[in-house]
């Protein structure tokens, strides 16, 4: 849980660095602004992603998983939850693939995040998925169709993935090697 969590304070921390670097201001959304109070929101986005996450995490990825694969499966799962959310096509095309990309990293780190566990995949993935909803909408103007938010996060999630994909990986080959030299 502690490594999600990290991985999306990267993709946060990289997508503020962007905004800084060219100039740009999080359009920063104090949670006492907003329409409903922010812990019935915290708990509606919760509920949201798991009933979300309990189709894609918990059913469709180990399904696919076992055909062909965690990177694969995960990518699949990606395109059809990008997809899912159609209301994104509205838009435009540019968005849209750019919430795609997102979309597809984000699938990509919770594949390699939950590999192999043992249990907890909705816990992770639920809470993932609502704390990245509740960072949208707390730092980025993305609902309003900015390109420029939507392609930050896309690009900070794809980061946040890629370096999810080698940190975990050598973590895992460095336990097998451990392991070995113990037997």
């Amino acid at each position: 849980m502690l490594a999600a969590a990290l991985f999306i304070v990267l993709a946060f921390a990289l997508s503020w660095l962007w905004y800084s670097v060219t100039g740009h201001v999080f359009d920063y959304t104090a949670p006492s602004t907003l329409t409903h109070p922010f812990w019935l929101i915290v708990i509606a986005q919760f509920i949201g992603a798991a009933g979300e996450e309990i189709g894609w995490r918990c059913f469709l990825q180990p399904a696919l998983q076992t055909r062909m694969g965690s990177f694969p499966a995960s990518m699949i799962v990606g395109l059809l939850w990008g997809a899912w959310h159609i209301g994104v096509f509205a838009e435009g095309w540019a968005y849209a693939a750019l919430f795609m990309l997102s979309a597809v990293s984000i699938s990509v780190l919770l594949g390699e995040l939950l590999r192999g566990l043992r249990g907890g995949q909705l816990l992770i993935s639920a809470s993932v998925h609502a704390l990245i909803n509740l960072g949208m909408l707390l730092w980025l103007n993305e609902e309003d169709g900015s390109q420029l938010a939507m392609g930050t996060l896309a690009f900070a999630d794809t980061i946040a993935a890629i370096a999810a994909i080698c940190l975990l990986r050598v973590r895992a080959a460095n336990r097998r090697a451990s392991g070995k030299l113990t037997l």
